[in-house]
């Protein structure tokens, strides 16, 4: 078994996949609100609709400008 002491750690010795472990847990966020589905990431469908609405608004936002600057 090979051992990790990484900075600021007291010298407990850690296997090589508890590293991994605790990396992954940093990723984890908020807890996801009540209704929320795993598919969405934790966000509602309401949430889900709305990033997507402006997700398409910025996209066609950003189409329309490239159009403008073509025909400059």
């Amino acid at each position: 078994m090979t051992t990790f002491k990484g900075p600021g750690e007291d010298g407990e010795e850690k296997d090589e996949n508890s590293v991994e472990e605790e990396e992954s847990e940093g990723t984890q966020g908020a807890p996801a609100p009540v209704g929320a589905s795993q598919s969405t990431g934790g966000q509602t469908l309401a949430q889900y609709n709305q990033s997507e609405q402006t997700l398409l608004s910025i996209i066609q936002k950003m189409t329309q400008n490239m159009a403008n600057l073509q025909a400059a």
